[in-house]
């Protein structure tokens, strides 16, 4: 946390502190952000991990939906998989779960509901309803 009076120097309507540009910063106060105490902490760059994520869940949901439109599955997990809208199931299912993940590693966001974030609880909810969405699919009868 750094001192308002020596790092700030305008508070707009609502309350709200702006920082002072850096080349008005003390020489002092320039070491202190970038290599002193007051600096940025490393972090990880989640928005790479969940490209990846989409990509990887694209590939997959792709291999699953190619996998029902030939319904060339043999039996038990493959004939799941082999059925219209398993492909959507699964979406939900892994995408909800790469989310939950990928939460942990964010810093940005607020607890909402004890120790899990908004998007953690959505996470959870995304997959049951893929777990919901897989088990009716499985219990249809393909017709065609």
């Amino acid at each position: 946390m750094l001192p308002q009076s020596e790092y700030f120097d305008f508070c707009d309507a609502q309350g709200k502190w702006y920082a002072k540009a850096f080349d008005d910063l003390t020489e002092q106060q320039q070491y202190e952000v970038t290599e002193g105490k007051s600096r940025p902490l490393p972090v990880h760059p989640a928005q790479l991990y969940a490209s990846a994520h989409a990509l990887l869940l694209c590939g997959i949901a792709f291999f699953i939906w190619r996998k029902s439109l030939s319904r060339t599955g043999v039996g038990g997990l493959g004939r799941i998989i082999a059925r219209p809208g398993s492909a959507v199931a699964a979406t939900f299912m892994l995408y909800g779960v790469g989310r939950f993940f990928l939460e942990f590693i964010r810093d940005d966001n607020p607890y909402e509901l004890g120790i899990l974030t908004i998007h953690q609880v959505l996470g959870v909810v995304m997959f049951v309803t893929g777990i919901v969405l897989l088990a009716v699919t499985a219990a249809l009868k393909a017709d065609n």
